[in-house]
């Protein structure tokens, strides 16, 4: 079943925000659900110059494309308190990949830290989105029934994102934050995000407990721009 779910992915994704303010709703979170996959457009370059026949090249798409990771991020609309985490993993057999984010907890005040897995470590992460100079353009387009813009970080041209101001919160997946409203879509050198649902459900004492157990301070191995200055070194090298 969940195969064939990942079949049909993008063509049952659904946007399920109603027209109601979310300061409507100060006890609810907003939960806001992800599929992560490993072909962006970089990444499928990359494989496009390796692999030498089409047919490879074709076979390895296909069993890459079936690697889905689906996220949840959910938002505490009183405090403005976020996490996102994976909720579950669809592998395939014999497809290696570089690695994903674990968990990423954001505070009211810009500050954000979490964990991921890349070339096989875990390291964790930290930093402020007023680090973040994000680009936002002009070019508009419509995702999950939703105006959204476009945005590339700066010094990170690989990174693109598409957010939608119609969501006042600036919230996204892994540790794209930041911007004047929820992120719906955003793709870097090794990752794409698509937005799946957004709902939202009531403050639980499980997801109470969720927000508590993320938020406990711990040793930080990378600031979030040292990290990000480490994978663009190792993507400059499968150049």
């Amino acid at each position: 079943m969940k195969k064939l779910f990942l079949i049909q992915i993008f063509a049952i994704c659904l946007f399920v925000f109603h027209s109601s303010s979310i300061h409507a709703q100060p006890d609810s979170v907003l939960k806001v659900s992800y599929v992560s996959g490993y072909l962006s457009p970089s990444m499928t370059s990359v494989l496009r110059e390796k692999v030498p026949s089409e047919e490879q090249f074709q076979l390895l798409v296909d069993n890459i494309s079936q690697y889905k990771i689906f996220y949840d991020l959910y938002i505490d609309i009183k405090s403005h308190v976020s996490v996102f985490l994976v909720d579950s993993v669809v592998s395939k057999p014999g497809v290696s990949v570089t690695g994903q984010v674990e968990y990423t907890y954001a505070e009211a005040d810009g500050s954000f830290r979490g964990e991921e897995i890349f070339m096989g470590e875990r390291a964790t992460f930290g930093g402020m989105t007023k680090f973040f100079k994000w680009d936002i353009e002009s070019e508009i387009s419509d995702l999950h029934g939703k105006k959204c813009r476009k945005a590339k970080l700066s010094d990170y041209p690989y990174v693109t994102v598409w957010f939608t101001q119609d969501i006042p919160v600036s919230k996204g997946p892994a540790y794209y934050l930041g911007l004047p409203g929820l992120v719906v879509s955003a793709v870097d050198f090794y990752m794409t995000y698509e937005l799946c649902e957004i709902e939202f459900v009531k403050l639980t004492p499980e997801i109470e407990t969720l927000f508590k157990d993320y938020a406990v301070d711990s040793h930080l191995e990378y600031d979030i721009v040292d990290l990000l200055n480490a994978k663009d070194r190792v993507s400059a090298s499968l150049k």
